[in-house]
């Protein structure tokens, strides 16, 4: 049920290049490359432990033990399914980021963030599923990462942006073209699929009832899409018409609504109370005690338990917001590439704002972590309020350490007086800097990182001099050839 998850990074990965232009396309392709690696490391080594650990020094802010991830052998199979599981989720969050910053940020830069970034995944991670965490304490639900992984990661995307500031354009050019709709649209489709197999995956299994949940979240979550695809088109259409006079069906708006409805279905609850039982992992299924006939679980306005009048109400107005909130931040002058501020981190919160209004319970056959109602259905406004205090946590956590990692370069990216007194923060900036030369830019990450020529000619970007890679005892044989064509060739006369 967790293969079509697999589709999720290189879909990311080929509609990030959509965005960008050819002559970046290979380096954008390996920052998502880096996202899975690099994080992957630093996850292994610290990363789970700060989310699940639940040794000596264990707090509600953090978790500790289980560093350099391992676990025993009658606990293999769930651990190491959840492990993996979970670092899919945490190189998603890294993912989002590089969608937002592209054709300008420095690779050795991005290798460093990724290894270091995991601290700025994990500790709300771990605030909001690990049995440590105050917020899953206090009743807070987000189990498929609307917050966590959406949110947080959007939040460092928007301070990275911020920090590094708008590619250098040209002008006269739309800002809402896109170089390659092809890639866009390939992409696009196969996240459709990947957010699908991360939603049902998100059930730890088939077995026993959890089929029934894994269904309903495939249904709800098909649903969701097919909803923002179809308000999507409409509002591209209408939109396009009051600004041209010509209704159109806008690529980028029909992308970007279409998964800001998936992305606000995501909040899937999934895991077991501490209070009861432990998992059967031989049956998949939470053992019931003995004179307990039921166990009762919380609908939180997720995937797996909302009921599809929920999740078209939840998608049809997840797309006008997310289209909204992306013309204002590129009305506001932030270069969000690939839009992911909007698509993940306003979609994202909606999401985990649906929480407190759908909630209710039902039987399902086995608990998770918060039984409190949504307003909807006579809770209150308690719930709403603690999934408002995780957003406002996890969201501040993000800004805060991502601003604090990314500091070392700030004199680069304010372009300050190299002869001003600030001398450590020359020395920082002349040893780092987040963010390519402008010739570099002009020319293209591919072929100054990677030694790769475009061969393309459109959106008016400077062609490479094939020379540059051309070895030396060739180049004479090519202009000598190159000139006696010249000469061969003579202008022959028109005669009427």
């Amino acid at each position: 049920m967790r293969k079509p998850y697999r589709k999720t990074p290189p879909g990311f990965s080929l509609m990030e290049t959509g965005y960008v232009q050819p002559k970046n396309e290979i380096n954008q392709q390996l920052m998502n490359v880096v996202d899975i690696c690099c994080l992957g490391v630093s996850y292994w080594i610290v990363g789970h432990g700060l989310i699940y650990g639940d040794s000596y020094g264990t707090s509600p802010f953090a978790g500790v033990g289980n560093f350099f991830f391992a676990t025993s052998e009658d606990q293999s199979g769930s651990e190491y399914s959840t492990y993996a599981f979970e670092l899919s989720l945490a190189a998603l969050s890294a993912t989002i980021v590089s969608g937002a910053i592209a054709e300008r940020v420095k690779l050795h830069v991005w290798l460093l963030y990724n290894f270091f970034s995991v601290f700025i995944y994990s500790i709300p991670a771990g605030w909001m599923w690990g049995k440590h965490g105050f917020l899953r304490k206090m009743g807070a639900v987000d189990v498929a990462g609307g917050c966590v992984v959406h949110g947080v990661g959007a939040t460092t995307a928007l301070i990275f942006t911020i920090l590094l500031g708008p590619r250098n354009r040209d002008k006269q050019a739309d800002s809402r073209g896109i170089p390659s709709a092809n890639n866009t649209l390939v992409g696009f489709y196969m996240l459709i699929w990947g957010y699908l197999g991360m939603n049902c995956g998100s059930t730890f299994g088939v077995r026993g009832t959890k089929w029934h949940h894994t269904a309903k979240a495939a249904a709800t979550t098909i649903t969701a899409a097919m909803v923002g695809f179809s308000v999507a088109l409409v509002v591209s259409y209408v939109v396009t018409r009051y600004r041209t006079g010509k209704g159109r069906y806008d690529v980028v708006d029909i992308v970007q609504g279409t998964l800001g409805a998936i992305v606000s279905v995501t909040e899937m609850p999934y895991f077991c109370n501490d209070s009861l039982p432990d998992i059967d992992h031989a049956n998949d299924a939470c053992k019931i005690p003995h004179g307990q006939n039921k166990l009762r679980m919380s609908v939180t306005g997720g995937c797996a338990v909302i009921s599809p009048w929920q999740s078209v109400v939840i998608g049809s107005l997840a797309c006008p917001i997310v289209l909204a909130a992306a013309e204002l931040i590129r009305r506001a002058g932030v270069d969000d590439v690939c839009s992911v501020v909007a698509t993940n981190g306003v979609a994202g919160i909606w999401g985990v704002l649906n929480t407190g209004i759908f909630s209710d319970t039902e039987d399902i056959g086995f608990h998770v972590s918060s039984t409190l109602k949504g307003t909807l259905y006579g809770g209150g406004g308690r719930l709403f309020g603690v999934q408002v205090l995780a957003i406002v946590c996890c969201l501040s956590w993000a800004a805060v350490t991502s601003f604090a990692l990314l500091f070392v370069s700030l004199p680069q990216i304010l372009h300050r007086d190299r002869n001003d007194s600030a001398l450590p923060l020359q020395f920082l900036d002349r040893l780092i800097g987040l963010r390519v030369s402008p010739i570099v830019e002009l020319e293209g990450l591919d072929k100054a990182v990677h030694n790769i020529v475009s061969k393309g000619e459109d959106w008016g970007f400077k062609v490479a001099d094939l020379a540059a890679v051309t070895p030396p005892g060739r180049r004479a044989k090519s202009r000598s050839r190159s000139s006696r064509s010249r000469q061969k060739v003579r202008p022959t006369a028109i005669t009427t």
